[in-house]
């Protein structure tokens, strides 16, 4: 059972108005009982409303990145064999609900839109590693990591969910934070790993004047080794809801940047790059600058994670972003 959460102002209801609100429950995705859609078909995402979800999958290694529509029901099998279930074993109110995993996007960008709330929950993988610890991640609370050796955290252990809001220049306009579980209390009854359909306010996302173009996502947590994060980076999502709005309309419409390969490991090449070339992570924080006629750029010592391109030269700003694997 899981213990009292407290998640605070992010997950207070939101007034809204309903009559003009609209809501992404996935439902309109056909799925046989108890299973999922991972974008084997390679059709690159799934789109609600003009709302699209972003899927990118690998046919050599057989893993997707970025959103499945999942209707599976088991919330009691630990392990990387059971991805696409979420630890609630439902959606929030149909059977369907979506699974992210790691890198993707949300693409807003076809009509102005005001976020009101989504519904949010761990998956079945993520919560029961935090909760008994597997081969790689460690249990949550624990002063050891998954290899028995003391890992600097004294047990104050966290997942945390960061999700940005985006313009078509690649700026920042909001973001929020949601713990998939917290404990660094200093009182440990309060420590928790969610494992209900949390309803999450989305309404810091929106920017007055501003038209949000894409929803980007951070997964950060306590459990990091030399690999990177060794907590399962995922999480279930369900009833996106929003209203149509006429805000922004007339805001940036930037050129974009062809970018390729996309998802990448090692170089990217920007076709006709030229001038001064920005990158910049999720944060706003530049970590590379070049002003000179380069299109080939060695990303390797990025870390993993969502970045956002910026060339500008005398025909104007170009933007673009990839993901670092």
């Amino acid at each position: 059972m899981m213990k009292k959460i407290y998640i605070g102002a992010l997950a207070l209801l939101v007034g809204i108005n309903l009559s003009a609100q609209s809501t992404v429950d996935f439902e309109s995705t056909i799925l046989p009982s108890n299973s999922y859609n991972n974008g084997a078909d390679l059709s690159s995402g799934f789109t609600y409303d003009g709302i699209h979800f972003s899927n990118y999958y690998d046919t050599t290694y057989f893993y997707n990145l970025g959103f499945a529509i999942s209707n599976q029901t088991d919330n009691l099998t630990p392990g990387w064999g059971n991805s696409f279930s979420s630890i609630t074993g439902n959606g929030y109110s149909s059977a369907n609900y979506a699974i992210f995993y790691p890198y993707g996007n949300i693409d807003l960008s076809s009509t102005p839109r005001e976020l009101q709330t989504m519904r949010i929950t761990n998956t079945t993988y993520a919560a029961l590693s935090m909760r008994d610890g597997d081969f790689v991640g460690k249990k949550f609370g624990s002063i050891y990591n998954a290899n028995g050796d003391l890992d600097g955290t004294n047990g104050e252990d966290f997942l945390k969910l960061t999700i940005f809001s985006i313009n078509n220049l690649g700026d920042t306009l909001g973001s929020v934070e949601f713990y998939l579980a917290d404990f660094r209390f200093a009182d440990s009854t309060l420590d928790y790993i969610v494992e209900d359909w949390v309803e999450l306010d989305l309404s810091a996302l929106n920017a007055v004047g501003e038209t949000i173009a894409t929803l980007e996502f951070e997964i950060s947590s306590s459990d990091v080794g030399s690999f990177g994060i060794n907590t399962p980076t995922y999480f279930a999502m369900d009833d996106l809801k929003y209203t149509n709005s006429s805000a922004g309309i007339a805001e940036h419409h930037a050129n974009k940047l062809q970018i390729f390969p996309n998802p990448v490991t090692d170089q990217i090449k920007i076709l006709g790059a030229s001038g001064l070339i920005e990158i910049f992570n999720l944060k706003g924080e530049k970590v590379y600058e070049a002003n000179e006629s380069k299109e080939i750029i060695d990303i390797r010592a990025l870390q993993s994670g969502v970045y956002f391109v910026s060339n500008t030269h005398s025909q104007g700003k170009f933007t673009g972003r990839f993901v670092k694997l």
